[in-house]
């Protein structure tokens, strides 16, 4: 039976931070705010990406939501940039169930975008927040579309989700992460110094290849571990999911920091 233990972990995680965010419409405020700016336990906290546009915007900077930023940043370089993408965005949650179901319909298209245009998107979007006075990838952003329709209401700009969709069930297999979502650029950034990574042991690897086939970011990451003799996935596209760590019969791939021995492996973790 296949080794799922990182996967259900980070599904519990998703589920329980959406419930988080969407409690009001349950008639509690256990968070008050957004995954953009939010408050819990007293503890402002802000995504470091809406802070940077908001400042460009407004051509100011606000002390309090910087620090709330910088706590924010601080976490996630140490649990890797892009673990926001697989542990917390609900837009990857809903494209991980978009991906199921192409694979179910054996939908084989799967367009390829070169050049990571996803940074020029990141950057043309700070370029415009800066011109314009607006946080523009804020206003339209999946992430944020989605939240406020379910909070609020669904409006048309639901239709920014629903290309999103499209194009990833149809177009290019979870195209939107890997090629196009200006937040997921940002936080590759961060995450090529974040001290969390999945690392490699070469005297375990059976060189089956299973690890590449789950790897939703592409196979480059870890095949290039058994070609390169890495030891760890030093790209800031790793999303720490796990899923390549739970797809290692042989235990070769786990999670550690950058620079220790040890490292985590999913039958420790199950044991923890």
């Amino acid at each position: 039976m296949r080794n799922r233990r990182w996967t259900l972990a980070r599904k519990l995680v998703q589920l329980s931070i959406l419930v988080l965010f969407l409690s009001p419409l349950f008639g509690l405020k256990v968070i008050r705010g957004t995954l953009g700016m939010s408050q819990v336990f007293g503890v402002f906290l802000a995504d470091p990406l809406a802070v940077l546009e908001a400042a460009l915007a407004a051509k100011t900077v606000y002390l309090p939501v910087i620090y709330a930023a910088l706590l924010v940043l601080g976490f996630y370089f140490i649990v890797g940039g892009r673990a926001y993408c697989s542990w917390v965005c609900p837009v990857n949650l809903l494209l991980e169930g978009v991906a199921w179901v192409r694979e179910r319909l054996k939908i084989g298209r799967d367009l390829v975008f070169q050049g990571n245009p996803r940074y020029k998107l990141l950057g043309g979007v700070l370029i415009l927040s800066l011109l314009s006075g607006l946080p523009v990838y804020e206003i339209v952003s999946p992430v944020a579309v989605l939240m406020r329709d379910i909070l609020f209401g669904w409006g048309t700009e639901i239709l920014i989700v629903l290309a999103v969709v499209l194009l990833d069930l149809f177009i290019s297999r979870r195209g939107w992460c890997r090629y196009l979502c200006p937040l997921g650029a940002f936080y590759s950034l961060i995450g090529r110094f974040s001290l969390l990574r999945v690392k490699f042991q070469p005297s375990k690897c059976t060189n089956c290849a299973r690890c590449d086939e789950v790897c939703y970011v592409g196979p480059h990451l870890t095949r290039q571990l058994r070609s390169g003799g890495e030891t760890l996935i030093a790209s800031g596209d790793c999303s720490n999911c796990g899923a390549c760590i739970d797809a290692c019969k042989e235990g070769a791939l786990s999670l550690g920091l950058r620079g220790s021995a040890g490292a985590v492996t999913s039958g420790q973790a199950s044991r923890g």
